[in-house]
Parts: C-alpha cells; structure tokens; sequence
C-alpha cells in the first residue's frame, strides 16, 4: 500500500467570507462550517476558535479530530462514518498541520478534562499548540444520549472534512510518502534486521469507552493484522471518555508517534511488518482471550520482537500485562508504553498489574502529579466539572491526568523528567 498525506501548515484561522487557504492562514465561512457539521445533531451551541497563547481554558472535551479529506485512491475519508467502508490506505490524503477540531459537550459518566491555550498550563498539552475549532453542544431535553452522542462524533468527522477540503485545489508545503509490502515482508526475511510489529490495544469497555474500526465497535474485533496506512487514513476513530489523559482521541490515531517511527526505521535497523489491533474488555476471561489471538498472529507473521500500547488505566493494566507475559512465552521480546498513578509525590504503586516478563517499560508520565494553572480570561465549555470545586477561569490545581493529551499514552506528549 502506498499512501501520500499532502500537508499543509496552517499558523493561524480565522474567520471569513470564503472558506479557504492564503498563505499559512485558514479562512472559514461560519455559516458554511455549522451548515456541513449539523446534518447529524441540531444540538450544537457555538463554534469558537481558540489559537495558541491565548489566556483561554477549553472543558469538557470529548473527542480531538485533525482535518483531513480524501483527494485520490480508494475508499474515502473516515470510512464507515463519511463515507463507506471501503478499505482506505492508498493514495492522497490532504492534512491541514496545525488545526483540531474539539467536540465539547458535557456527558453524564464522562471523565472530564481541560486544555489552556496559554499561560503555564499550555506548556502539558500538545493539543495547546494547535489552532482548534472548538464545537461546543448541548443535550436537549429527551434526547436520548446515545443519538447525543453518535451526533456530536459525526459533526467532528463533518468539520474536519469540511476544512480538509479548503487544501483541495492546493499544493501542499509537504508530502510524506508511506509504502509497505506486508506481503514481500512476510515471504523475504532480512536475516540481518528484526521483524518488530506493534500491538495496538484499543478501548471496547461500552458506551462512552469505545473505539470504531471502519465505523463498527471494536467491542467484537477479533485481534488481526492491519496495515499501518489505514490507521493514518482514518479507519480507527475514537468513541473513548476515559481519563484525559488515558484516551487516545482520533488526531492521535491519525498521527500515532509508534507507527511513524517504526516506518522510520524500517529497513535500516529493523522490519516493520505491521500492526496487530485488539480490543480491551474488562472480564479477565476476554482479556486472555485477545492476548492469545494478537500472539497467534504474531507468531504467523515470524515476529521477533513488539511495542504493546494500552489505552486506558487500572483495568488495561491487565490488558498490557498479559499481553506481555503470552508475547514472552512465545520468544517474541517486548517493549511497553504507558504512564502511571503512583500518587501526587510518586511514591504509590505505579501500576495496578505487573508482571515479572515486563522488563522494558517505556513511562510517558504520572497522571497523579499535581500541576498548577493559571487564571484565565476566557472559558470555552459546559462546566462543571467533577472534582474540582473552584472558579474555572480562575488559579486551579488539578492531577495531570485531567488535561488532555498530557501524559499521553502513546507517548505524544510532552512531559520529561530528569534524575538526580
């Protein structure tokens, strides 16, 4: 499969008579934007543009969608929901770098979270970088939150096609290529290079902590191979309001940090041969089950060695545990991706499962710490949210894990740490 994301940097939006692109600026036609994103729902409340450094906090964050839209090849842009669902993977896909649409909406059962534009809060977000097209909704009354729900998804998708297409008639700044053979990788084995493959284990808990594979739950997936070309092209979309920083949102399934590292190397210090995905349930009986069927296929593929990634916390620490210990058993080493709660001073247990075969274990960070904000000037969401009591546009106090992307687990964000 050979993929051509066609990128264009975008620094600044603004609002206009004509949706388009000048230079590195994103002109948008409101009228036209709410008109494409409310097909679906007639819930939504405002669209509001929220740009890097500003003294704005965003709540109540659902899912994080990076625009993208299909130019060539087949099957079309987040197939299953805009489009069908023809396999996707090959040909041009225009990415506006530098803009997220966020769907905002305050959700019984949601673990609510937040990103400040500016100020000291900015500095643990990724997602504070970004030029983002806020869609702020409101359930109404009786409406039944499911149909909220499923209407609030496809406005995102809508918007972020709808923007995508303003790079249409445009060349991009730059166009990355993404082309691999799983099939002569799988007949033609380089004696002197490893074959690493990567388990991507996706949320499947239920409602409001679900993720969509072309368009269907992956609460039924059985672990498989796919190729990496049609997580980039939008085949996996988050349905997933866990802890903030515990949930991968679309625009990271879009840009997921693994995958493009992973074709990085290929060929020069290792073969890339793919990725298994599978989903996470919460009885141990499934659990197990998924660990045997990503390590069958792995075992088919003649894998050496993976990269495990879990999505969410506590429960999937079990998921990534025993994915771990089946890998081992089997000669297949493993490296592991997560973050942690060991408590506001580091000194709790970090994990809620480990095993004796985890010893590779990348940290992305500790979702316990306690981060200070500064107040703010403008506060963009539903409110309240759960656990914090003070002023929201004023001073707050918060663990990390409630800002979105943070401690992201698939290492996207950007926290370090030093040792004394």
């Amino acid at each position: 499969m050979r993929l051509e994301l066609h990128k264009h940097r975008i620094k600044s939006v603004e609002w206009a008579e004509t949706t388009e692109i000048q230079g590195s600026t994103l002109f948008i036609n409101k009228t036209e934007l709410i008109k494409a994103l409310t097909k679906d729902t007639n819930h939504l409340v405002d669209v509001v543009i929220c740009r890097p450094g500003e003294r704005v906090r965003i709540t109540n964050i659902l899912d994080i969608v990076e625009p993208r839209t299909k130019a060539e090849g087949g099957g079309g842009v987040f197939p299953g929901f805009l489009s069908s669902s023809e396999k996707v993977g090959n040909g041009v896909t225009k990415v506006l770098e530098g803009v997220a649409v966020m769907e905002v909406a305050s959700i019984p059962r949601v673990q609510e979270g937040l990103v400040d534009m500016g100020g000291v809060g900015a500095k643990y977000s990724p997602f504070s970088r970004t030029n983002n097209m806020v869609l702020v909704f409101e359930r109404g009354a009786g409406t039944p939150l499911n149909e909220f729900e499923k209407g609030v998804r496809l406005a995102g998708l809508r918007a972020s096609d709808y923007l995508a297409k303003a790079s249409l008639d445009r060349d991009p700044d730059e166009a990355e290529t993404f082309e691999l053979d799983l099939e002569k990788i799988g007949s033609e084995r380089e004696e002197s290079l490893k074959r690493i493959g990567y388990i991507y284990m996706l949320q499947s808990q239920g409602f409001l902590r679900d993720t969509f594979h072309y368009g269907r739950s992956v609460s039924r997936l059985i672990a498989t191979q796919i190729h990496p070309n049609e997580i980039m092209d939008g085949a996996i979309v988050s349905g997933n309001y866990v802890i903030p920083s515990n949930r991968n949102p679309t625009y990271l399934h879009l840009n997921n940090p693994i995958i493009r590292e992973l074709y990085l190397r290929h060929g020069h210090d290792l073969l890339f041969h793919g990725v298994v995905i599978c989903n996470e349930h919460s009885r141990l009986e499934e659990k197990e089950r998924a660990a045997r069927e990503a390590v069958e296929t792995l075992k088919r593929l003649g894998s050496d060695g993976v990269i495990i990634t879990k999505e969410g916390g506590g429960n999937a620490d079990t998921d990534l545990m025993l994915m771990c210990s089946t890998c081992e058993s089997q000669g297949i080493r493993t490296v592991l991706l997560g973050n942690e709660g060991a408590g506001a001073d580091g000194r709790d247990p970090s994990l809620a499962h480990i095993t004796p075969e985890a010893d590779a274990f990348v940290t992305t960070g500790n979702n316990d710490e306690a981060v200070e904000l500064d107040p703010v000037d403008k506060l963009v969401g539903q409110g309240p949210l759960p656990g914090v009591t003070e002023n929201l546009k004023g001073k707050l106090t918060i663990p990390v894990s409630r800002i979105n992307g943070a401690a992201s687990l698939l290492g996207y964000g950007a926290l370090t740490c030093t040792s004394n």
